[in-house]
């Protein structure tokens, strides 16, 4: 953006604010407060605040762009439609609203839509990082990573600290198995806003992944303190301590990931894998029986109760947990090993 231009908004952008704190009751004034109020997660208020500003000004297409925006976040995807196709109406060439409405169409599974109006968004204004972070997205979405990498690429290029491209690239990197290019994205966005506890978490979890436990420990910790009802981050932490050799406090974790979640199927069968490695059979098999309660088809917790059973000499439990296992996976090379070992004990 040129000087000149830039100062143009800047002063533009002071004036409007100026505006809506002179005048209340202004529409203006409606859609700050309806912005602050999305800001915050209050929809609801936020829908009623452009709503009032459109009453106000029915011809403002930012308002309507804005209450779909609300409409969206709120879950109500017909409304934000309606809303979405009036702000175009009002503004043929409005970029924001294209974007946004791909959002809607991507959110309502209609992919090919979605994609045609980022394309829209990307022709009406070519250096728009948030189109591009978002049709990069939709190319993720259907493993068009070619695609997507490129538009992450460019969206970073117009824009080094685009977020959601940082996000979004560095699970796409991720997915290419390219784990330090993943990290330094999230470096990135840490760099950016150093309490995301998310990116602290996905960072941990690399880590993790690449077998540096004592940074993923780190990291953990630090999401921790940033978020310390993360059930997510103890269950993850738990794991790395798991690893270490750390029981008591793999342990200690898993405990307080499920006091936080106790439907946690993934924390139940965590905590059951580290009683089955310490020898506590018994409450292994109780974790393992009210992970498969919670989530009848994880076959993790099949092949992982079969081991228990297996321990204790119970064949037939053992051999039938592992059958269940293959039948919901069956590439789980582990549940093959075991079951052949399964029958030969048991003399089938």
């Amino acid at each position: 953006m040129k000087k000149g231009l830039f100062f143009t908004v800047l002063l533009l952008g002071m004036m409007t604010t100026s505006y809506a704190q002179a005048n209340p009751a202004s529409a203006a004034a409606f859609r700050d407060r309806g912005t602050a109020a999305a800001a915050l997660g209050d929809f609801e208020a936020a829908i009623a605040y452009f709503t009032e500003a459109i009453r106000l000004e029915p011809d403002n297409a930012s308002a309507f762009r804005e209450r779909g925006s609300a409409h969206r976040n709120a879950g109500d995807l017909d409304r934000a439609m309606a809303d979405l196709n009036e702000a175009i109406r009002l503004a043929p060439d409005y970029a924001w609203a294209f974007s946004v409405r791909g959002n809607v169409h991507f959110n309502a599974g209609d992919l090919a839509r979605a994609l045609a109006d980022y394309n829209e968004a990307i022709r009406l204004e070519p250096n728009y990082p948030i189109a591009l972070s978002n049709r990069g997205f939709l190319h993720l979405y259907t493993d068009d990573l070619a695609s997507a990498l490129a538009d992450f690429n460019e969206a970073l290029r117009i824009d080094p600290d685009a977020y959601m491209a940082l996000r979004n690239r560095s699970v796409l990197h991720f997915i290419m198995g390219d784990l330090d290019r993943a990290i330094a994205d999230l470096n990135e966005m840490l760099r950016i806003d150093p309490n995301d506890h998310t990116a602290l978490r996905s960072r941990g979890y690399l880590h993790f992944s690449m077998g540096d436990f004592d940074q993923a420990v780190a990291d953990l910790t630090d999401v921790l303190r940033v978020a310390p009802n993360d059930a997510l981050a103890f269950n993850a932490r738990g794991q790395a301590h798991f690893s270490m050799g750390d029981f008591s406090g793999a342990l200690a974790d898993f405990n307080e990931a499920l006091r936080i979640a106790p439907d946690a199927h993934w924390g139940l069968r965590n905590r059951g894998l580290l009683h089955l490695y310490t020898g506590d059979f018994a409450c292994a098999l109780a974790d393992f029986n009210e992970a498969l309660r919670i989530a009848p088809n994880d076959h993790l917790a099949f092949n992982a109760r079969g081991e228990a059973h297996f321990n204790m000499g119970n064949w037939e439990q053992a051999i039938a947990d592992f059958e269940a296992a293959l039948r919901l996976n069956p590439d789980n090379a582990d549940a093959v090993h075991w079951l052949e070992e399964a029958r030969r004990n048991s003399g089938q």
